[in-house]
């Protein structure tokens, strides 16, 4: 009771480790096989086990292979350009599927599509950045491309959640503000769409 236990799983090959279930205890995944977890001081025994799933080719264990949006997980997961993935996970094995996406999620998405080209300028043009953070050159690259623009205050907000309206706005401009039309009538929500948009 009270001990730190690391349990190791092997799948049988085809398949990948989904998890585990303890009784009561939660474990942790320290690796795509292993878990740690501590035994209850009140408990005199504990059942560990373990559940896995068909390899789907994709490392992460939160995208099921019937989930309505696997194909496009593992399509921006196995596409690349020059040895840069369209999208990551939020880990080495999760990809947070219900997880928020943010300004700054978008422009690093349109960046690796473009192979991540090193950005010309150098200055920053916003204060709410800095060259530390993980987001620096995917913005310096789309702002000065004109794919990302910034807000009157100076500020980016790469943490500030992207709407739809947004996304299709930065997807535009990022494939060269192309001329269309459409009739946004279409939807009854239509009419709330910036001028912009």
């Amino acid at each position: 009771p009270g001990t730190p236990v690391t349990v190791t799983v092997s799948p049988t090959s085809g398949y990948r480790t989904m998890g585990i279930y303890v009784t009561n205890a939660t474990a942790s995944r320290t690796g795509a096989n292993t878990f740690s977890f501590t035994v209850p001081s009140d408990a005199t025994s504990v059942t560990v086990t373990p559940s896995f799933v068909l390899d789907n080719g994709l490392p992460f264990t939160d995208v099921a292979n019937n989930a309505w949006y696997f194909t496009a997980v593992k399509y921006c997961y196995d596409t690349t350009n020059n040895g840069y993935r369209l999208m990551e996970g939020d880990s080495a094995a999760t990809f947070a599927p219900n997880g928020s996406f943010t300004r700054a999620h978008m422009v690093q998405i349109l960046w690796n599509m473009k192979g991540r080209p090193t950005p010309k300028t150098t200055a920053n043009p916003f204060r709410d950045m800095s060259s530390s953070n993980w987001y620096y050159s995917a913005v310096l690259w789309a702002y000065e491309n004109g794919y990302a623009k910034g807000y009157p205050d100076g500020t980016f907000k790469p943490g500030q959640a992207v709407t739809r309206q947004e996304m299709v706005q930065f997807l535009y401009q990022a494939s060269g503000s192309r001329s269309g039309s459409g009739n946004l009538s279409y939807y009854s929500d239509g009419y709330t769409a910036n001028n912009w948009a």
